[in-house]
């Protein structure tokens, strides 16, 4: 098990319980190896909207890179909020992969890779409005 993983895992979760805009989340998949490891977890929002968000990531030269992402946010019916990932579905996009889908149908690219402290920032913001 790699340890900067696990622990970069862990600092996910310690935001998760911080943040006053998550009411609870649970924890669907989370695989470590020497050189790469997996997330995904599930939360309930204050407002009664969910989010899953899943991270795969790699360590190169100490640092860890993530590699694949997708954070998704949804009302209470299911409806989409927001989508922030980097599939490469829309290689017309600036910033490809990154983009974010949005509520319209629209897709925005990204010029930075989103991180878990980015999103819920986002989501807070929207929340309190």
């Amino acid at each position: 098990m790699n340890p900067s993983i696990a622990a970069y895992f862990d600092d996910i979760e310690s935001l998760l319980i911080s943040n006053g805009t998550v009411n609870s989340f649970r924890v669907t998949s989370r695989q470590v190896s020497l050189t790469d490891g997996k997330y995904r977890v599930k939360l309930t929002l204050v407002d009664g909207s969910a989010a899953e968000f899943f991270v795969y990531v790699m360590e190169s030269g100490g640092q860890i890179v993530v590699k694949k992402y997708s954070f998704h946010w949804q009302n209470p019916d299911g409806v989409l909020l927001r989508r922030w990932d980097n599939a490469p579905h829309h290689p017309n996009l600036p910033g490809k992969p990154h983009h974010v889908h949005l509520p319209d149908g629209t897709i925005d690219g990204m010029s930075n890779v989103p991180d878990t402290i980015f999103v819920l920032s986002q989501i807070e913001k929207q929340i309190k409005q």
